[in-house]
């Protein structure tokens, strides 16, 4: 779910007075991976942490939990 960009984007983009401001990353799961152990494994050693809880989306309150990873979203790319 990110956009491709040509690698000559690069050398266009420098040309032009722009610089790398930060990497980018992106990972892409499997539908099944709910069912993934290590996963379910690095989702309860982040909630044992009470610093972030993991959980899946209730689909059945769709809008509030788009508006919650909106705001999520929001306030952890504020500054860039």
């Amino acid at each position: 779910m990110m956009p491709y960009t040509p690698s000559y984007y690069v050398k266009l983009l420098e040309r032009s007075g722009f610089s790398m401001a930060r990497d980018l990353l992106a990972w892409e799961f499997p539908t099944t991976v709910h069912e993934d152990p290590r996963l379910l494994r690095a989702a309860a050693r982040l909630n044992r942490n009470q610093k972030l809880t993991v959980r899946p989306i209730n689909l059945r309150r769709f809008d509030e939990e788009a508006e919650l990873v909106r705001t999520l979203y929001n306030a952890a790319h504020g500054a860039n």
